[in-house]
């Protein structure tokens, strides 16, 4: 569906972000991309949809090179981002204008979330709060049903009832013909619901592991005392210094579900460990 190949690019009198980075993305998952701030997350993201075009390399979207920015490439891809929050539209102005270029944007999903979400269209996107705009953007997003669509911290600005439910429009939107790459710094709010990994860092992609891959190599455990082994990779005090959450090289198979607040740290802390261990 999507192949990056020795993409190289740099933005203007800077140094290269990316250097021969090599990924594909294949229909029926939902991708997290995790990194910390300026690990080039939003660059990505770019590139892919043909925002920006890479200074070497190839980037290919549903068969078609994403710098040319060729139709039916562009209706099958949206991008959500923090640019789209400065539109000084209405909401259904918004709708009225960009609805059509997505052959398959569905109006009932798109009135129902946001009735659903209590935001109303008929006024100024840029007068809104940023959570309400956020929950236009993604309502407009999902009802695009893109083949690919990239949303660029998404929770930023969502209150606990809106994340809950931001979850479950996600898990929704998924199907074995689309796929949706996210991006975010939040790991907790993207907890049981992204599948593949992705974690880059200083423009590499240090991990990109399927969840069942990863809880077959790492062991997630808990324990009274700070672990001490020569298997454990990482670990940090849970929630109130009570105990301890560690990641250990999985070697009997068997252990917690995958955190990923502990797997971004451990990856983080210990990439070349980690590749070794994934044979990347």
């Amino acid at each position: 569906m999507i192949t990056l190949s020795n993409v190289n690019f740099a933005h203007k009198k800077h140094e290269a972000l990316f250097n021969n980075l090599n990924l594909s993305l294949e229909a029926g998952g939902i991708y997290g991309l995790l990194g910390k701030n300026g690990a080039g997350k939003t660059s990505l993201l770019k590139l892919i949809s043909g925002v920006i075009f890479p200074n070497a390399g190839l980037i290919q979207a549903f068969n078609c090179d994403s710098a040319s920015r060729e139709k039916k490439m562009l209706q099958e891809v949206y991008l959500l981002t923090e640019e789209n929050l400065k539109y000084s539209l209405s909401g259904n102005e918004y709708h009225k204008i960009y609805a059509p270029f997505y052959p398959r944007f569905t109006d009932e999903k798109f009135t129902n979330i946001l009735q659903e979400w209590g935001v109303q269209a008929h006024k100024k996107l840029n007068q809104l709060s940023e959570g309400e705009r956020k929950k236009f953007f993604i309502a407009f997003a999902l009802s695009t049903n893109c083949r690919l669509i990239l949303l660029d911290e998404p929770s930023n600005g969502l209150d606990i009832p809106s994340k809950t439910m931001f979850r479950r429009l996600i898990a929704g939107a998924l199907n074995e013909e689309s796929s949706l790459l996210i991006s975010s710094h939040q790991v907790r709010d993207l907890e049981s619901l992204i599948d593949p990994v992705i974690i880059l860092d200083k423009g590499k992609i240090i991990l990109n592991q399927t969840i069942t891959k990863i809880e077959e190599k790492l062991n997630f455990g808990l324990s009274s005392t700070i672990p001490a082994d020569e298997k454990l990779l990482y670990s940090m005090p849970s929630v109130g210094g009570i105990a301890y959450t560690s990641i250990r090289q999985n070697e009997q198979h068997y252990g917690a579900k995958v955190d990923l607040e502990l797997l971004f740290n451990t990856v983080i802390n210990n990439s070349a460990q980690i590749s070794q261990i994934f044979g990347e």
